[in-house]
């Protein structure tokens, strides 16, 4: 099974290189393109012994036509732990991002991304999700 789940995720790694798949930071109300990753990161500034099992993030991004998605955040290594949504319309997406832990204000943000439409030319990332 560890093989078969290891094969799995080599497999998807590579397929996101081959479709040329990037993440990019954004920072407050910077702009984003439709169908394109975009990653939120957070610095902790509380230390975890097993930051993937002790605390987990969650954010709700929400469009100005009351559009809602929920997505799960994660420890990406380090202190660091991050978010990554696509946006699935052009406009203004406000996000909340909140931590199971309460005494950790810096895992927790609020802010705004700006969609806009998608210049990519790989057809993959201008025309929606596969």
């Amino acid at each position: 099974m560890k093989r078969f789940l290891a094969l799995v995720l080599t497999l998807a790694i590579f397929m996101g290189l081959l479709a040329g798949i990037s993440f990019s930071v954004k920072a407050e109300g910077e702009d984003a393109m439709v169908w394109t990753p975009t990653e939120i990161t957070l610095t902790s500034t509380k230390k975890y012994d097993n930051p993937y099992k002790d605390v987990s993030i969650d954010a709700v991004f929400t469009h100005t036509d009351g559009t809602q998605i929920s997505l799960p955040g994660f420890w990406k290594e380090g202190d660091t732990f991050a978010v990554r949504f696509s946006p699935t319309k052009t406009g203004t997406w406000k996000y909340k991002i909140t931590c199971s832990d309460a005494s950790n204000a810096s895992l927790t943000k609020e802010g705004t991304l700006n969609a806009k439409e998608n210049t990519s030319e790989n057809g993959l990332q201008k025309h929606g999700f596969v």
